[in-house]
């Protein structure tokens, strides 16, 4: 499969512990977590020594 993205090499926040994985990312979705993924990608981050967590964005705004 090739993927939009791979992040490699960080330390991936899941629920239950911290892994060291690489994230594949598909059409903006994660596609796959796994050890080692053998797939190409249009980008790839190298995130050794950074933590990789789930992101959001906060829809709290205030309208006066």
């Amino acid at each position: 499969m090739d993927y939009d993205l791979i992040i490699k090499g960080g330390n991936v926040v899941l629920a239950d512990d911290v892994y060291q994985v690489e994230v594949g990312v598909k059409d903006g979705k994660i596609a796959c977590i796994a050890e080692y993924i053998d797939g190409d990608a249009a980008e790839t981050i190298d995130a050794k020594g950074q933590y990789v967590m789930p992101g959001m964005i906060d829809t709290h705004v205030h309208i006066s």
